[in-house]
């Protein structure tokens, strides 16, 4: 198997340029240049927890950790990406490069049979995990390896990913037994629109069976040809890498990301003020539902290093009251990035409101 480096926590920060080439959405990319001097081309393209994603052309990507970012291109890449579709709510609702391909032309097994999905029912992943596989050779034993596996992972991490089954070199009918038989718990690629696929088709290997792990966007994060069931665990390993770095509570990657936004925001407001700005919420949508909190209001002081001196939730409907203090508590020594006035750091007030709908 040709392989990319296994995403360890390191692994994910650890500059990466990707090979193999995508039509970019303006006439002419970028020219960029990092803190190491490296020069490159390529269009914003996302963030994923500390990393820069760049499209550089037709099934071609870079990653960086943004901490190779030079300070002074940060508002120019965050820029780059306020033009890009926001991430949907509801996956049909979608207008990414890689995602809004599948509507329409996916299926999931439901009580035991093969079902169309509207993808109505959740939201829009960011990163989507390709599997190009045949009926034959060595495809049964790779898919019972990647079941378990997946499932793991969708408990843990939910709708920041999906995978999907492409199928190859077979007929429909080996198509839909292969899934079936197996009951997948992921997508399946309906087998009469493959052939209208565009940018997903670009990353199908030669030989198969293959994978690619995409953004939404289209950048390849990692991909190979020629697998063996024995590949699967290490595929699996290096999406759950990414995954975990993902977390937006993640104190691994919560500064990477301030040092990234305290970049964008001093040369923003350079002229002018911009409040404090939170990065990422301590407390995620899973946490505030096991304790019944649905919606609730803050008020955050923050002084110029990004500290906050007081933090008040206040009385609500969404939020029961013995537990206004635990939440407050949990944004305490979160790391903001400070207020901002004609290009310096200044105390500020933050006033943040969460809403699980």
């Amino acid at each position: 198997m040709k392989q990319s480096p296994r995403f360890s926590f390191r692994g994910v920060l650890a500059l990466a340029v990707l090979a193999s080439g995508l039509t970019l959405p303006q006439a002419h990319a970028a020219d960029w240049v990092d803190t190491n001097g490296n020069a490159f081309n390529g269009d914003p393209a996302g963030l994923l927890g500390p990393l820069a994603l760049l499209k550089s052309g037709r099934a071609r990507g870079q990653r960086l950790p943004l901490a190779n970012l030079k300070p002074e291109d940060a508002l120019r890449y965050d820029q780059g990406l306020r033009e890009l579709p926001a991430r949907a709510k509801r996956w049909a609702d979608g207008k990414s490069q890689i995602t809004k391909e599948l509507r329409g032309s996916v299926r999931r097994i439901k009580d035991g049979t093969l079902t169309d999905t509207d993808l109505n029912d959740r939201m829009e992943p960011e990163l989507l995990l390709v599997f190009f596989v045949e009926s034959g050779g060595d495809a049964r034993e790779i898919f019972r390896a990647a079941i378990p596996l997946y499932n793991g992972l969708q408990a843990k991490y939910g709708d920041d990913f999906e995978m999907l089954f492409v199928g190859v070199n077979h007929t429909m009918g080996e198509h839909i037994s292969l899934a079936e038989s197996l009951q997948m718990p992921w997508l399946v690629m309906k087998k009469n629109r493959q052939s209208r696929l565009d940018e997903i088709a670009m990353f199908a290997p030669d030989p198969a069976p293959g994978y690619a792990l995409l953004s939404r966007e289209g950048v390849p994060i990692t991909k190979a040809s020629g697998i063996i069931t024995s590949d699967v665990d290490k595929i699996f390993q290096q999406l759950e890498g990414l995954l975990v770095a993902m977390v937006p509570n993640n104190p691994r990657t919560w500064m990477q990301r301030v040092a990234y936004y305290k970049n964008v925001r001093l040369a923003e407001f350079a002229q002018g003020s911009g409040d404090p700005y939170l990065v990422g919420p301590p407390l995620l949508d899973k946490a505030l539902a096991q304790i019944g909190v649905t919606a609730f209001e803050l008020t955050a002081e923050v002084d110029e290093n990004g500290r906050a001196t007081s933090v008040v939730v206040e009385p609500g409907p969404g939020i029961p009251d013995k537990y206004l203090t635990a939440v407050a508590k949990a944004f305490g020594p979160v790391p903001f990035v400070p207020a901002v006035k004609n290009g310096q750091f200044v105390p500020g007030t933050l006033h943040y409101r969460y809403s699980s709908h």
